[in-house]
This record gives C-alpha cells, structure tokens and sequence, in this order.
C-alpha cells in the first residue's frame, strides 16, 4: 500500500528534523534508572508481571526506549519493530551503549513482521499513538503471539480465544 510508503517517508524525515540531542542520552537512564520510560502507574502494572525467561516485543517501537526499559525486568530476549530506519537505527546505537545485548531492533512494516517470528512473542507491547492508525488491529496478531500466554484477548490461527 502507497499509504505505509508514505508513512515511512514521513516518519523518517520527521525524526532527521527532531531537536539536537534527542534520544542520544537515553542509555544512560537505561542504565541508572529502573524503568525509566514507563509513568509509575504502567511500571507498577509491568513489575507484577512475570517477564523472566520471556520473549518480549515492542511493535512501532520507535527508538526503543520503552521495550529496553521492559528488558531491566528479566526477559530472555526483545525484538522491536518499526517502519523508520533511521529510528531502528537509534535503537540500535542505545541498545549498544547501554549494554543490552538481548534486544534486536528490525525496520519493517509491522503488518510484515517476517514469518520467522511466528509464535515467537510471550508478551508484545505497542505505543497507543501507533496502532491507532490500523483499520483493523486483528490484522496485527495473526502469528506472532503465542495465544496461551499473550494476556489480552487475541484469537489465532486455531480459533482459541483469551
């Protein structure tokens, strides 16, 4: 769809117009800070929540922040996803810096993830401002989440719904 070619081109030159500095010093509150993303009411509801030995991840991730905060609570890996390279890009670098080498960061329309993440994800986190633009946000669960952990109401392929 023209529509998500477009998106990208926008999101893209929008994050090279951003103010100086935004985003670089996020690792070290990735370091030095416990959830520093999150408002205490989320981060509150996230720590009762069994991450550890989990497969997290984070669609419309944007730079990461959020999804590499979640990663301080014990998951076993996090995969983010978003359509601006540049942003993944960042992602990356802050992943890095930060010292979390359990995070992988991919550019790629979110309805595209690729097939090789299928039932992959224990728990899979959006940004509200992201998904609000999907006609339909069953389009967004197909595969990727495994229906007997998910902890939202979902159907998947076999027809069992939470």
């Amino acid at each position: 769809m023209n529509y998500f070619k477009e998106n990208k081109k926008a999101w893209e030159e929008a994050f090279e117009h951003k103010q100086p500095g935004w985003g670089e010093g996020n690792y070290e509150r990735l370091m030095n800070e416990h959830l520093p993303f999150f408002c205490p009411d989320l981060a509150k509801e996230l720590e009762a929540l069994d991450f550890k030995g989990k497969t997290v991840a984070q669609f419309c991730c944007n730079n990461g922040r959020e999804l590499l905060s979640l990663m301080q609570l014990g998951a076993k890996e996090g995969y983010g996803f978003d359509i601006a390279e540049n942003i993944i890009g960042q992602a990356r670098d802050t992943a890095q810096k930060a010292g979390i080498g359990n995070c992988r960061f991919t550019a790629c329309n979110i309805l595209e993830i690729p097939e090789e993440y299928n039932n992959r994800f224990d728990f899979v986190m959006f940004t509200i401002g992201a998904i609000t633009w999907f006609e339909d946000l069953k389009q967004l669960f197909p595969h990727h989440v495994r229906h007997n952990q998910c902890g939202m109401l979902c159907e998947n392929e076999c027809g069992q719904t939470q």
